[in-house]
């Protein structure tokens, strides 16, 4: 076998019978030779990782666990039961699956009402912010957000913007700004038009939370640069979204009971005005034997027990109405408390060792082949 061959990639290629103990012996050589330049490739790798993973950002995460109480997926409050354990119910009348509820707490309503909520900056700080001003304060940091063509074309965005607010603005059909109130109105609500920095915040919030439903427990994550503010924002993430799943919930029952409320107020009022005519008319035909003085009296005797028992019906009903809201009322127990991060979640130092090693063994394998090929 000719020797040359033997020490080139192309030569044991060209051979009529390949062996695997010569590739072996031909990696071996190459290494060997080019020793100094693997050990540098090597630390180059290595000196790029250690200087990526101390510029990384610190990331914490906060968690939180919620158990949701079990109730029969037959009744009105079945549907947000579902909805939150992710099982499925036996009818498919108002049944909400998790993906759904997934797309709900990132929905802008949603992400609205989160966004506007104080909190304090750290643990001694009396000066309160939200987190549209925070992620606001982000932005404006941003050294790639300074350019002279961002400022430019957000500039020229901004006017266009303020033109078409102030064409639309005196008919009120576009507002800034929306809540659940408006939303669960069971009324179309206006065209929203939210600002450049709000849309932000919500792009933001939406990378730094994420929920699990597992069997009947609701897992909830939030990620944030500082352990405090995890654990702060977790707080209110978890707060805003059983109080919109209440909402959801209740919204069917306090319309009801609003109705009911309301109709119970006129027909109280019926009935007094019902009673008063009768008093007055048994007060001016004392002593009267006429016929129809007799009828009179007993048609409004007639209208004043109609109205009583109105009254009465819509006063059971009111009963029954808030003795359902208060079953139907969805019930949390928090399994697993919201606790402050004591230990980042990134950069996280392991796998940071093992991409820098595999970096490195794939930077070295493609600078072998490239000797290899080039004999």
């Amino acid at each position: 076998m000719n020797k040359n061959n033997q020490t080139s990639l192309r030569g044991l290629l060209s051979q009529d019978e390949i062996y695997l103990l010569d590739f072996i012996k031909l990696i071996k050589n190459t290494i060997g030779s080019n020793i100094l330049w693997i050990f540098f490739i090597s630390i180059i790798t290595i000196v790029f990782s250690f200087l990526v993973y101390y510029f990384t950002p610190l990331e914490y995460e906060s968690k939180s666990v919620v158990y949701i109480e079990s109730r029969s997926t037959t009744s009105p409050g079945g549907a947000i039961k579902d909805l939150l354990i992710g099982s499925v119910p036996e009818s498919n009348n108002n049944s909400i699956s998790p993906e759904n509820y997934k797309s709900i707490i990132s929905s802008q309503v949603f992400l609205n009402d989160l966004v506007e909520i104080k909190f304090s900056k750290d643990y001694l700080s009396k000066d309160s912010i939200n987190l549209l001003e925070y992620f606001n304060a982000i932005t404006e940091k941003d050294i790639f957000g300074s350019t002279l063509f961002l400022i430019k074309s957000k500039s020229a965005k901004k006017n266009a913007e303020i033109k078409i607010s102030n064409q639309i603005r005196d008919d009120g059909a576009i507002i800034n700004t929306i809540n659940r109130d408006i939303v669960f109105s069971n009324q179309i609500p206006p065209i929203v038009q939210f600002s450049d920095a709000r849309l932000n915040a919500f792009s933001e919030i939406k990378k730094r939370i994420r929920i699990e439903i597992k069997d009947k427990t609701l897992s909830v994550f939030v990620k944030m640069p500082s352990s405090y503010l995890s654990a702060i924002i977790g707080k209110q993430f978890l707060e805003r979204l059983l109080i919109y799943s209440s909402s959801m919930q209740m919204h069917k029952h306090n319309t009801n009971i609003e109705y009911l409320e309301k109709r119970l107020s006129e027909a109280e009022t019926k009935y007094k005005n019902a009673q008063r005519k009768y008093a007055g008319y048994k007060d001016n035909s004392l002593g009267v034997i006429f016929e129809s003085a007799q009828t009179n009296n007993q048609i409004l005797n007639n209208e004043m027990t109609v109205a009583f028992n109105l009254l009465n019906q819509f006063a059971v009903q009111l009963e029954q109405a808030k003795i359902d809201q208060k079953k139907e009322t969805p019930y949390f127990s928090i399994l697993d408390p919201i606790t402050i991060p004591s230990e980042p979640l990134e950069p996280n130092k392991s796998s940071f060792i093992l991409r820098t090693l595999v970096l490195a063994v794939v930077l070295n394998s493609l600078f072998i082949l490239f000797k290899l090929l080039k004999k």
